[in-house]
């Protein structure tokens, strides 16, 4: 069974991400957002983290850096979109050696984010499915996933109400 894909949006800019959240639910990905880094970090080390990421460029505690960085070290795959006001070629590259996933500028037209979309969450599900492939024959993996599990417990992370739908 394919779970359906979910989406972290971090800003504090609704004309940008005013837009792109219609797109995203047209496609059936479940959204939610998030003003700052910290609120970020409680959903992507989550129980059940989005598969995809939109991080605005600043934000009030950070920026587009502190997303990918803590995407990256999540239990599970998730792909970092960075969505900037204006068309930065510096930026788009820097994005891009850092490990976005993509990089997206206004105005946010349906079919182009459609595509991006549909990579970006392919490829982290592709990416999941194959780690829990990769658990069922690796010693101990098994262990370390019910550990990392029993800390986040431990330290009372919270859930977004959504992780309960997936």
């Amino acid at each position: 069974m394919v779970e359906m894909a979910s989406a972290l949006l971090v800003h504090d800019r609704e004309d940008v991400f005013g837009a792109l959240k219609p797109i995203l639910e047209s496609q059936c990905i479940v959204t939610r957002d998030e003003k700052t880094c910290g609120e970020a970090l409680l959903s992507l080390w989550g129980k059940q983290p989005p598969h995809l990421v939109f991080s605005d460029v600043q934000l009030a505690d950070g920026n587009w850096r502190d997303v990918v960085s803590l995407a990256e070290k999540c239990a599970l795959p998730i792909n970092v979109i960075v969505v900037s006001p204006q068309l930065d070629m510096n930026l788009y590259i820097e994005a891009m050696e850092r490990g976005a996933f993509d990089f997206l500028t206004p105005p946010l037209e349906a079919p182009d984010v459609t595509h991006v979309v549909r990579c970006a969450a392919q490829n982290a599900q592709r990416r999941r499915l194959s780690r829990q492939d990769g658990r069922k024959h690796t010693p101990g993996a098994l262990a370390r996933a019910e550990w990392q599990q029993a800390v986040i417990s431990a330290v009372g992370v919270y859930t977004p109400p959504y992780d309960h739908d997936l």
